[in-house]
């Protein structure tokens, strides 16, 4: 603005210069005619001369005459010079005049492009705000998307932390079932150590029995002898009874063997009753265990459902107030639409005609239009104007332009709402009315 003011006072300042000059000029040719027209008067005065009423003589008089007809032509010729030297002079000034009108001329071109380089300077910086502007909205954006990002992973390892703890809880659980399990195999690997013992003992037993059979059937054997013969000596007799008594002691060591490995058996299997008793309440316990922590999971699973179930709904809610917010936005903008259509049928005709009234007519205009697009802050100053759709004509085009800057401030309404819509517009330059 401040260099656009001292272009505008040079110029002015120039052309008044200018002007100054061929009118000093115009005075001092016009001083210099009269003065000469006044010596002129003063010598055709000074050589007047009073006639007497005496008789001349003619040679005199022709002399006279010619004398006279010389300084008419004389004053002719210098009339002649003096208004050769005013249409030079006046020459001069059109002459001035017209330079001074191309230099006018050539100070407005170099005004237009001044303003026009420096439209582009503004329009640079502009491109160079919006630069900024999308800089700073895509790093917003990316902040977001971050925080976005972040509070997913802090879910995700909510979520993970929480499936952690139930694996501990099912390890810990799988851990209390083996502990248990090798009890009760370990307590199993005895009861068949154990049951080996029993069937070592039996086996022995069951020699003993055979031992036994064998006795009695030597037993029998003996009597069978002794009933066969009768004339054995006493000393067989008393090595038979002897033999007898042993085999009884055997006989009663065997019975009380047996009768030990009854209350052995008896022992052994109250201790497996005890042990399965022990396995089905392990068992028993495995099963409550595994049934709590059944029901912990299903618990687990039923909480995390009514979560998800109730961030579901809250999810829903807020689709539908953001769908209800983004259907009264849409119904707010319509409506401010067709209100910004109405104020700018209203409003463009004002504008067409300011902008006609501050143009210059360019030559061989008649005919032409040109679409103009301006661009305008919110109290209606121009802010750019460009050649949106050219009539053919560069001149006209930028006589437009120029008469669209003129016109600054345009018409706009006053509400600040529908500014949006006038911020830029185009309409339709063809000039002065018709």
């Amino acid at each position: 603005m401040v260099n656009r003011k001292k272009s505008r006072k040079f110029v002015g300042r120039s052309v008044t210069l200018a002007l100054l000059v061929h009118a000093a000029i115009i005075f001092v040719v016009g001083v210099s005619i009269i003065f000469r027209q006044e010596i002129m008067h003063e010598t055709v005065d000074s050589d007047v001369t009073p006639v007497n009423a005496h008789a001349v003589d003619e040679a005199e008089v022709i002399a006279e005459i010619e004398r006279m007809q010389l300084a008419e032509e004389r004053e002719r010729a210098e009339r002649i010079a003096q208004q050769e030297q005013l249409e030079l002079a006046l020459k001069q000034q059109k002459e001035a005049e017209r330079l001074a009108r191309e230099e006018q001329q050539r100070l407005a071109a170099m005004e237009e492009q001044r303003l026009e380089q420096e439209e582009a300077l503004r329009q640079m910086e502009e491109q160079k705000r919006q630069a900024q502007a999308e800089i700073e909205a895509a790093e917003q954006q990316r902040l977001e998307e971050q925080q976005r990002i972040a509070e997913a992973e802090a879910e995700r390892l909510r979520q993970a932390e929480e499936l952690r703890q139930i694996e501990e809880q099912k390890e810990l659980a799988q851990a209390e079932f083996e502990a248990t399990e090798q009890k009760r195999l370990a307590e199993l690997r005895q009861a068949e150590e154990a049951e080996a013992r029993r069937l070592l003992e039996e086996q022995e037993l069951q020699a003993l029995e055979d031992q036994k059979r064998q006795a009695q059937a030597e037993i029998e054997a003996v009597q069978q002898q002794r009933d066969e013969q009768q004339h054995q000596s006493e000393i067989e007799k008393q090595k038979l009874d002897e033999e007898i008594e042993a085999k009884r002691q055997v006989a009663l060591e065997l019975a009380k063997r047996e009768q030990l490995e009854e209350a052995e058996q008896q022992q052994e299997l109250e201790r497996q009753q005890e042990l399965e008793r022990q396995r089905l309440a392990a068992e028993q316990e495995q099963r409550e265990f595994e049934e709590r922590a059944q029901q912990a999971r299903l618990k687990k699973q039923q909480e995390q459902l009514a979560r998800e179930e109730l961030l579901r709904q809250q999810e829903e809610e807020l689709l539908r107030k953001q769908e209800e917010e983004r259907l009264q936005e849409q119904l707010r903008r319509e409506r401010l639409e067709q209100r910004a259509r109405s104020e700018f049928s209203r409003y463009i005709p004002q504008i067409k005609r300011k902008v006609e009234d501050a143009w210059i007519e360019s030559p061989n205009s008649e005919g032409l239009f040109a679409v103009l697009e301006v661009e305008i802050n919110p109290v209606g100053e121009v802010q750019a104007v460009t050649v949106f759709s050219s009539s053919g004509s560069l001149a006209f085009d930028r006589s437009g332009t120029i008469a669209v800057r003129k016109a600054s401030p345009l018409p706009i309404p006053k509400d600040r709402e529908l500014f949006q819509y006038f911020k830029r517009f185009r309409f339709e330059f063809s000039g002065a009315p018709q």
